[in-house]
């Protein structure tokens, strides 16, 4: 619930922002909805999985198809292109 309206706070920040071209606020703004969103996807992520292993029927899961270090390795460089880090 507190993501949601974070997520919900951010998008009005950002409409508040961009019409007068404050482009700090509009920045933190776009911030602040993009964590909201990566937290509500973790969250449903958790969901799943424990909804999946409630199910007596469920089987051990194999390796998925996305390679995390490289997801974690792209963001370390967009921090440091973004940021001049």
């Amino acid at each position: 619930m507190d993501k949601s309206k974070v997520f919900g706070d951010g998008m009005k920040g950002i409409v508040k922002h961009a019409k007068p071209s404050q482009h700090e606020e509009f920045c933190e703004s776009v911030r602040r909805v993009s964590e909201a969103i990566c937290g509500l996807v973790e969250a449903a992520a958790q969901a799943a999985y424990l909804v999946g292993i409630a199910d007596p029927s469920s089987v051990a899961g194999r390796k998925g198809l996305v390679n995390h270090s490289q997801f974690y390795q792209a963001s370390q460089v967009n921090l440091l292109i973004t940021y001049g880090l």
